[in-house]
């Protein structure tokens, strides 16, 4: 993955222009400032030297060839630095547009440039389109079968347009890309400093059909699209058709996503902070949004996990307070290890679930309220959550310090579908007992737990639990309403006096229809 981001970068440096020397033009190989007769010392070498053996070699260097003599000589000693004084490096080759020789000065050091034809479509503007273009540094490439580059500047480029490009390192190709788009670029990298993610700022960026074949981790996408790139802008970013293939995975060998779209991050500082293995910064104030569609993870021909569509949103302002919700809907999990035997022990194909969450978050009090979490299961059932906090501050919550934090009110609700009717069957087939018989066992059990009848402390929550276990019930749901906010360190400990200071310090209530 590491590799493959490198040569992407090296793609768009080929476009926006990170920094080093010139070359010579189309027909001479790169970094050939030796001139035209770096052609002739391969046939001087052998000349000399027919087939005796030691001899011929040592008069070869002596310089007896007149016209040929001297031009061999620096080529002898092969150090690449003496054909340097031929031509100045930075000098462009004859004939060659001026915004070629600015993006020559722009590539990074030890990287050459080479292409078949150049015609400048705007001589105003510096816009230029290269033909069978490659980019090499070290044993990295990259070709390009057109590149049309225009408002080419130090510091970046206006436009730049890429089509099949193809990355290598040596033989091996790494990556392939049908285009590449870039508007607005600017690379902004101190001397001498690392290329980081927050020195680059673009208006628009968009790959299209690419591939990066790996045996471990091959990745392709359709598309993919970024716009308002830079530190403090707030980020949009589109992917489609990503396809992951993992042949050496057993448990799970393809991820196929077929939309992801992202709205109001920061993106380059967060990218800046992963690389530097930093704590991600506090989202900006504004409105962020994530969605994902038709998300498919599979092993060999079968699908073990699947999520149709999942919806993210949240907003706040700059003291860090909001509102935030979340909806993952069509989550199927197949017979997966760990989960196979139970799916077979109640009867059912995989799991089918829903989670949905809204909340909202207050800075300088520290208060949360989760309004609603639920996670529902078809066939199964639905669990529901509610929870109201304060003191939850941030210093706090950095801090891990949890001494300020108190409960304002709480509240649970089961509605089962069909899960704790498939539980009794099995048990009563395994035990050979009947159903009814199984539920009052249950119910006594639970009465036992929750105190003898009569002494008023939980008869409320007993009663409800008992009508459900038994079956006259289908939905039970149990709130703490505390008369006051009770402090967390309160529930480090029993409470004295047992369930009635429990119920009374909590407000329990509990209700089974």
């Amino acid at each position: 993955m590491k590799r493959r981001t490198a040569v992407i970068a090296i793609a768009a440096a080929c476009l926006a222009g990170p920094g080093a020397p010139g070359l010579a033009q189309q027909k001479p190989p790169p970094l050939g400032a030796a001139p035209p007769p770096a052609a002739v010392p391969p046939r001087a070498l052998p000349q000399p030297a027919p087939r005796p053996p030691v001899a011929p070699q040592a008069t070869a260097p002596a310089g007896k060839p007149p016209p040929l003599g001297a031009e061999p000589q620096p080529a002898v000693p092969p150090p690449v630095a003496s054909p340097a004084p031929a031509t100045p490096p930075t000098a462009p080759p004859p004939g060659e547009p001026a915004a070629l020789a600015r993006l020559r000065s722009l590539l990074p050091p030890g990287s050459t440039l080479d292409y078949g034809t150049a015609e400048t479509t705007d001589p105003a503007r510096g816009a230029v389109r290269l033909s069978a273009v490659t980019l090499r540094n070290g044993a990295r490439s990259v070709t390009a079968d057109e590149l049309i580059l225009d408002g080419l500047r130090e510091d970046g480029v206006g436009e730049a347009i890429a089509r099949n490009l193809t990355g290598r390192e040596g033989e091996a190709v790494t990556f392939t890309l049908a285009e590449l788009r870039l508007g607005g670029m600017v690379v902004q990298r101190p001397p001498g400093q690392e290329l980081l993610p927050d020195m680059i700022r673009a208006d628009a960026i968009r790959l299209q059909g690419f591939a990066a074949p790996d045996p471990e981790a091959s990745i392709a996408f359709h598309q993919l699209d970024i716009e308002e790139y830079g530190p403090g802008r707030p980020t949009r970013f589109a992917l489609s058709g990503l396809d992951i293939g993992m042949p050496r995975n057993r448990e799970a060998d393809r991820v196929r996503l077929g939309r992801l779209l992202a709205r109001g991050l920061d993106a380059a500082t967060l990218l800046r902070a992963a690389v530097e293995h930093q704590p991600p910064p506090r989202p900006a104030a504004g409105r962020q949004a994530l969605e994902m569609e038709d998300l498919q993870v599979g092993a060999g021909r079968r699908t073990i996990v699947s999520v149709a569509s999942a919806r993210a949103s949240g907003e706040q302002d700059a003291q860090g307070s909001g509102t935030g919700s979340l909806a993952i809907r069509g989550i199927r999990i197949g017979a997966v290890p760990g989960l196979e035997q139970w799916l077979r022990r109640f009867g059912y194909d995989a799991l089918v679930l829903e989670l949905a969450m809204d909340g909202s978050y207050d800075a300088p009090s520290g208060r949360v309220e989760l309004a609603s979490f639920s996670l529902a299961g078809r066939e199964i059932g639905a669990l529901a959550l509610s929870l109201v906090v304060d003191g939850a501050t941030q210093q706090a919550l950095e801090m891990l310090d949890y001494s300020g934090m108190r409960l304002v009110s709480a509240g649970i609700r089961y509605v089962d579908q069909s899960l704790y009717a498939r539980f009794v069957r099995e048990q009563a087939r395994q035990t050979r007992t009947p159903e009814q018989q199984l539920r009052e066992q249950y119910a006594a059990m639970a009465g036992g737990a929750l105190g003898a009848p009569g002494k008023g402390a939980l008869d409320a929550i007993r009663d409800a639990v008992q009508r459900f276990l038994r079956g006259q019930a289908r939905e039970i749901e149990i709130t703490a309403a505390p008369p006051e906010p009770i402090p967390f360190a309160r529930f480090q400990g029993a409470a004295p006096g047992g369930p009635a200071e429990i119920q009374q310090m909590l407000g329990l209530s509990a209700t089974a229809r």
